[in-house]
């Protein structure tokens, strides 16, 4: 939603996906299935996706592809930045729902 601080939106997206845990947001069957193999990896690589999931939240400009600022270019965006300024602080609040 616009003019949605990070903690807003990752605040709402916990809140929508706690309603109904068991029930799929995602209907398409290939893309549930490689986000699942994600999910099943180490807690690293779901931080990454978060954070690349967030920069393109937060501005559509973005290029989820591209969190570090060392490639440069159009859409790069600091994923780590995002990671330490917002998601840590998400993860710790929740982190009894989430691993």
């Amino acid at each position: 939603m616009k003019n949605e601080t990070s903690e807003q939106i990752l605040d709402r997206i916990f809140a929508r996906a706690n309603v109904a845990p068991m029930q799929p947001i995602i209907k398409q069957q290939a893309i549930a299935e490689r986000i699942e193999t994600v999910c099943r990896t180490p807690h690293a690589s779901i931080r990454l996706l978060m954070s690349c999931l967030l920069g393109r939240l937060i501005d559509p400009k973005v290029d989820p592809r591209k969190p570090y600022t060392e490639i440069q270019g159009a859409g790069c965006f600091s994923g780590r930045a995002l990671d330490e300024k917002f998601l840590t602080d998400f993860i710790i609040r929740h982190q009894h729902a989430l691993f």
